[in-house]
């Protein structure tokens, strides 16, 4: 896309030169039909979300175990290998003119081998230090591929030196440290090494004996030398592409004749002006052959345009004008020249536009495509972690049934012995008995018979006793179908549609007033909001109407609206503080903890739609008619923009290398170019995105006392930031570049909710006193 565009620039800048009617008439549908992408995919990545198990119920009898809290550690680490210094290896290729012209660069890393693809890519070996890989460039220097592990995280290369591709894609190399041939797939995947234990016949082999490669890319000779990448046109090639001869005689040209379309040198100039043609001749430096070309007449081409007829909508001779088209509408062929010329640049300034935002989605897409391979890695660590958590309960669970089965143990062994020791001292009574028993049958004592009888006949026969069976372990069976539920289950990658182009800025009756030098205090207002117990906070945010009233939020179950001179016009109760307010379809709306709600013109507390699980803070509408939300989890934080009715229309949460744009975003704000702005209070900074959610810049104040509270945009793209502890009031250009302070000579106090009143204003309010003084800091 980007290709074509360029395309059409090239094509633009000529006819700017030629001045050709017939080929403006021809370009201009093609320019006006190019339709520019509205919107582009955006894909997030997928989520794995762990799923709960009650391992109590698969392992029976057991107390349940308390969840472990999972704990972010750094996966692995990789250098993007250009650094921000001026030390770096250049890409050079050889002009038409012998001069050699930078192609890229290639950062810190050392390039050597080289080869083109048939893809038309370049694939160069690089070095840094004792680090080797292989990377794909796109012909301007565009990091394609980067080639340098195998599947197991270990370096492929060790001495990577030459490199050429098969006709299968494969990428192959000679690493002569390895003294090997390493080929991989299009993909960088491993598929064999080919090495000196393969070859018998020469005992002295080297990686170096192994391929000696002469590439070409688009014509031209490539090679690596001294660490730059050279890039020079065969012979074959000089002759045609640099060297344009005349077409009688082969000689260099001088010399165009624009009528019969001929290349000239001096000395055959007055030979073709002898040769008859009822065109004519026209002969030009070759030079300026294309330039302020009219064209010649259809019905007279021996003569050139001169007019316009507009009833016809033909570029037309003189001696037109006197006879086909004497009763026709006229005009200057210059004119009409002039009127081609803005709607073509107003055209080609259009494509030029899209240009730049794709070249952003571009260079975003690129970033993301050389870590995509860590991002997926720490998703499937994710996976591990959580399978690496199972373990440690079920070897937890184990170890409890462990010990229980070592309680009952000894339980078990103690009654057993007492058992046991009662079973002796019964037998022991019971031979005793018997050994009496043997001796009165011999004496035939009948005194001791008598008293003997007694004893015996009270003792009772032991008819039962109590045994103890063992402790039974009772498997549970998992059904397989639901432990993908129990364990978790990953979240498919999405597909969003995201607006790529805004609306063109129109010019603001503001953009031409200056900022005052000393802002005026031209009003204050008494919200009469009370001071909480904590932080003595009583003024928290504010919202605009579009009849210049202002709705005004504190640390009460209310919100207020005043109007400019300071009169409550009305009060709203609300089931929670006004922290968070912004107006949306000329309804104040606010954030309830996980839920977003509207005040109706009846003034009723509607729901309009719910977060999930996730806390709303700042909430923000949108030129489009969206609605901007930053949300809040555990220690993960996003903004998201919803529709009307909650369906997510984007999400925007980490930058191009899948690290966390935000720590803590309380406050949100759109620009006039649809630049997103957040204040980060975990930061203590202000984080822009533009609107498809690719970093723009970070703002951090211009000293340490810098306590970043609210933000809001003026109609110009200012960017004014509340600092709180500092007592002043930051003021931006739209590209995050500091201008001035806004401090009145009133002072303020602690300032922190902000709106911008649209007549060169602002409303601020003072989180301590709960007073809301209206500032104007631009001149009439």
């Amino acid at each position: 896309m980007i290709e074509k565009v360029d395309e059409m620039n090239r094509e633009v800048t000529k006819l700017q030169k030629s001045h050709d009617v017939k080929k403006m008439q021809t370009f201009i549908p093609e320019i006006e039909k190019h339709k520019s992408p509205s919107e582009f995919l955006q894909y997030s990545f997928p989520k794995f979300h762990g799923g709960k198990i009650d391992l109590q119920a698969y392992f029976g009898y057991v107390e349940k175990l308390q969840e472990e809290a999972k704990v972010s550690t750094v996966i692995s680490v990789i250098d993007s290998g250009f650094p921000s210094s001026d030390r770096s290896c250049l890409i050079f290729r050889e002009t038409s003119t012998n001069s050699v012209e930078t192609l890229f660069r290639t950062g810190d890393w050392f390039p050597r081998g080289v080869t083109s693809t048939s893809a038309n890519d370049i694939l160069l070996c690089l070095s840094k230090e004792d680090q080797f890989k292989v990377v794909r460039y796109s012909s301007t220097g565009t990091v394609l591929q980067e080639i340098q592990y195998d599947s197991q995280r270990q370096p492929l290369y060790t001495d990577a030196t030459y490199v050429t591709e098969n006709i299968n894609d494969d990428v192959i190399v000679t690493d002569l440290m390895k003294k090997a041939v390493i080929g991989v797939d299009r993909q960088g995947i491993l598929k064999y090494t080919y090495s000196v234990n393969d070859v018998t016949a020469n005992a002295d082999f080297g990686a170096e004996n192994l391929a000696s490669i002469d590439v070409s890319f688009n014509h031209y000779q490539m090679h690596a030398n001294d660490g730059l990448l050279l890039m020079m046109s065969s012979k074959e090639e000089t002759q045609c592409q640099r060297i344009v001869v005349c077409d009688l005689c082969q000689t260099p040209v001088s010399f165009f004749c624009r009528r019969c379309g001929v290349n000239l040198c001096d000395h055959c100039i007055p030979i073709h002006l002898r040769v008859k043609s009822k065109y004519g001749h026209d002969v030009v430096d070759y030079i300026s052959k294309d330039d302020d070309d009219t064209g010649f007449c259809d019905s007279h081409p021996q003569n050139d345009c001169s007019a316009y007829c507009k009833t016809c909508n033909v570029p037309i001779c003189m001696l037109c004008v006197s006879i086909k088209h004497k009763s026709h509408e006229m005009s200057e062929l210059s004119d009409k020249i002039e009127e081609f010329f803005k709607l073509i640049a107003n055209e080609n300034d259009r494509l030029q536009s899209i240009k730049q935002e794709l070249k952003i989605v571009l260079d975003h897409t690129t970033k993301l495509l050389s870590s995509i391979y860590t991002i997926y890695k720490q998703k499937k660590d994710e996976v591990t972690a959580r399978g690496e958590e199972w373990h440690k309960q079920i070897e937890k669970t184990v170890k409890k049934l462990h010990q229980e089965l070592d309680g009952m143990q000894k339980e078990h062994e103690a009654l057993l012995k007492k058992q046991e020791t009662e079973f002796k001292e019964i037998i022991e009574k019971l031979d005793e008995i018997n050994r009496k028993a043997t001796n009165l049958q011999k004496s035939h004592d009948v005194k001791k018979l008598q008293t003997f009888m007694p004893l015996i006949e009270k003792r009772e026969a032991l008819t039962e006793f109590t045994q103890y069976s063992f402790p039974t372990f009772y498997e549970c069976k998992i059904d397989k179908n639901y432990l993908q539920t129990y364990f978790g289950y990953v979240e498919k990658r999405e597909e969003k549609k995201i607006s790529i182009l805004g609306k063109k800025l129109k010019k603001d009756h503001l953009s031409d007033r200056r900022i005052i030098k000393v802002p005026i205090v031209k009003f204050v207002i008494d919200t009469g909001f009370p001071a909480d117990d904590k932080n003595t906070n009583r003024l928290l945010a504010m919202a605009v109407t579009d009849d210049d009233k202002v709705w005004m939020g504190g640390h009460t179950k209310e919100l207020k609206l005043f109007d400019l001179q300071g009169n409550l016009r009305h009060a709203v109760n609300i089931s929670w503080k006004g922290y968070y307010l912004s107006m949306y379809s000329k309804q104040v709306v606010y954030c309830d903890y996980e839920t977003v709600k509207k005040i109706s013109h009846d003034n009723i507390v509607l729901t309009m739609f719910t977060t999930g699980d996730w806390n709303a803070r700042g909430i923000t509408s949108t030129a489009s008619g969206d609605l901007l939300v930053c949300l809040r989890k555990g220690y993960q934080s996003k903004v998201v923009r919803y529709s009307s009715t909650g369906t997510v229309l984007q999400e925007i949460q980490y930058d191009s290398q899948c690290q966390p744009l935000y720590t803590d975003p309380i406050y949100i704000a759109e620009n006039v170019n649809g630049d997103i702005i957040v204040t980060d209070w975990g930061k203590n900074a202000v984080v822009a995105v533009d609107r498809i959610g690719i970093l723009r810049y970070s703002y951090s104040g211009k000293d340490r006392n810098f306590d970043v509270c609210s933000v809001a945009t003026d109609s110009v793209g200012h960017v004014i930031v509340t600092d709180c502890k500092g007592d002043k009031i930051h003021m931006l250009d739209r590209d995050g570049v500091f201008l001035r302070y806004i401090i009145p000579e009133e002072k303020i106090n602690r300032p922190s909710a902000v709106c911008i009143l649209g007549t060169g204003e602002m409303m601020v309010g003072e989180c301590l006193t709960g007073i809301a003084k209206r500032i104007k800091y631009l001149e009439e």
